[in-house]
């Protein structure tokens, strides 16, 4: 067996982004660049930051970001729904077709290169050190996005769930959390106890943060709330999306519930909230749940008792579990946590380690000279 040789970073690393929308798997490749190496960026062509703003947004190891036409594969559970998109997904592939020589004969110029999301998986070829990070649970065209982990030089999970789908297949890969930092948590908002009607310190607050997409279950998560009756509860919606107008609609005539918008300072949010939860109909834990651990809230997550999660025995009194989907049980979930705050927040990160980990298996999956 050939021994890996370790270097200590790539001469040329790249990282091919999917979207620039402030989500996790955007926060999760600034916090990797950011205290890692320099590197150059690919971003898509009608990306939601200009150049000048995505280089403010990784800093300073960003060198060079150029556009492309990216593929993206709607593959993953939590889609949205074909009709919606499938005309930009169409287009999408064509654009691909056009510039992917081009795409490839810049990849070549690199030791490695970093695709941010199973959506790009059809970029993926054998003959180039790709390494595949899949933070989705892939349930659609699960053969392909197989195949593609094959030809990848390494593939990184991000938990067991995304993992389940390629248990059988022998393939250079690695488990790995996202990098999380919440050591700039903070305090809460200047302006919360305006905008949430009442003192934060008298109040139990439970946050959703993320894109407003049928998918996320937001809609379960209002109508279970509704049905509590406690005037010092408070159900925090944060971000932005196609379902907000009807989300809106849902929650109207219930001031306790309070649509905060779209923001990319999150670390208040996260000073400011007692719970993170997530409303999708089947088991997810995702970034935002993860953040809230390591800023010292608890969280609301639908899956079983036994889930793994990464350090489960450490945050494990600041989980709770309800069946996906049931909006009784969750309903029952607030009204339990209802008076219980949780206002010591840690502000811890994972990042060196995570960094560590990540540097040690790119070089152990691209490194050819071994």
């Amino acid at each position: 067996m050939r021994r890996a040789v370790y270097r200590q970073a790539p001469v040329s690393l790249l990282f091919v982004t999917h979207s620039l929308h402030h989500g996790g798997a955007t926060r999760s490749l600034r916090e990797l660049i950011a205290s890692y190496t320099t590197c150059d960026l690919v971003v898509p062509h009608r990306a939601a930051m200009t150049d000048d703003e995505a280089r403010a947004y990784f800093g300073p190891n960003v060198r060079r970001i150029m556009r492309f036409w990216l593929p993206f594969e709607l593959c993953y559970r939590g889609r949205p729904a074909l009709w919606r998109h499938g005309h930009r997904w169409i287009a999408l592939r064509l654009l691909w077709l056009a510039n992917r020589a081009a795409f490839y004969r810049l990849a070549a110029e690199y030791d490695a290169i970093h695709l941010n999301s199973v959506v790009l998986h059809p970029i993926v070829r054998p003959d180039l050190p790709f390494v595949l990070h899949v933070r989705e649970i892939v349930d659609l065209d699960l053969a392909a996005v197989r195949g593609s982990a094959c030809s990848a030089h390494g593939t990184i999970f991000i938990d067991d769930a995304t993992r389940a789908p390629f248990r059988d297949l022998e393939l250079p890969s690695i488990t790995l959390n996202n990098p999380v930092d919440m050591t700039r948590v903070g305090a809460p908002p200047a302006d919360a106890a305006a905008r949430l009607g009442g003192e934060p310190a008298a109040l139990t607050i439970f946050s959703i943060i993320g894109v407003l997409i049928p998918e996320k279950g937001i809609d379960r998560v209002i109508r279970a709330f509704r049905a509590t009756r406690d005037p010092q509860l408070r159900l925090v919606i944060v971000g932005q999306g196609l379902a907000e107008a009807a989300l809106r609609e849902l929650a109207r005539g219930d001031a306790r519930i309070v649509f905060w918008g779209f923001t990319t300072d999150v670390e208040p949010l996260f000073a400011m909230s007692d719970y993170v939860l997530r409303g999708e109909a089947y088991p997810c834990v995702g970034r935002t749940i993860y953040e809230a651990l390591y800023a010292g809230c608890g969280v609301i997550i639908p899956g079983p008792g036994d889930a793994p999660l990464f350090e489960y025995e450490r945050f494990a009194p600041r989980i709770h579990f309800y069946p996906p989907g049931d909006e009784r049980r969750l309903t029952a979930t607030f009204e339990a946590l209802a008076g219980t705050k949780l206002v010591a927040k840690r502000g811890d990160s994972n990042v060196a380690g995570y960094v560590a980990d990540f540097d040690r298996f790119l070089h152990l999956t691209t490194d050819r000279s071994a």
